[in-house]
């Protein structure tokens, strides 16, 4: 995930990605999933800030995300204005909570 960072506060997960969310950040980021697929959550923050560039792959992932982790909430926080136009593209905003920081 070009260094990626969990952090587990609680019940609140956070996921911090590097400047590219794409296929090769799968197999990370599937053993993140794992990891925590039995755990319950009250939050899961995927935190792409640093991230500047998203692949069809990498919105595949956050899908995946969603789909094997029980959080009672879901939220993206992003920065660049490409996978903020991204997201709106593939309509995560009916998924997740995005907010721009």
């Amino acid at each position: 995930m070009d260094s990626g960072l969990v952090t587990q506060q609680n019940n609140d997960l956070t996921i911090t990605t590097g400047a590219v969310l794409d296929v090769a950040s799968f197999p990370e980021f599937r053993q993140i999933i794992l990891d925590h697929s039995n755990t319950p959550l009250n939050l899961c923050m995927v935190d792409m800030r640093q991230t500047h560039r998203i692949t069809s792959s990498g919105i595949g992932m956050l899908m995946l995300l969603k789909e094997e982790t029980s959080a009672q909430r879901y939220s993206v926080c992003i920065a660049h204005p490409d996978v903020a136009y991204a997201l709106e593209i593939a309509n995560l905003h009916k998924h997740f909570d995005i907010t721009q920081g």
